[in-house]
Order: structure tokens, then C-alpha cells, then sequence
């Protein structure tokens, strides 16, 4: 699989790279 791919199935992957996990987590889970 290649970036553009996984872009597409997470059309905001580019957004949360911006978040540390730390706080992305407890959001979604």
C-alpha cells in the first residue's frame, strides 16, 4: 500500500500527524 492509498482511506491522516497520539486517543477510543 502507498501513501496516496492510505491517504484515501484516511482522508485526515495529514491533519492528526499534527496531533500527538496522546491526545488523539482518548478521542477515539
Amino acid at each position: 500500500m502507498t501513501g496516496q492509498e492510505d491517504r484515501e482511506v484516511h482522508p485526515y491522516s495529514d491533519f492528526l500527524e499534527h496531533i500527538p497520539k496522546s491526545v488523539i486517543e482518548p478521542l477515539i477510543a
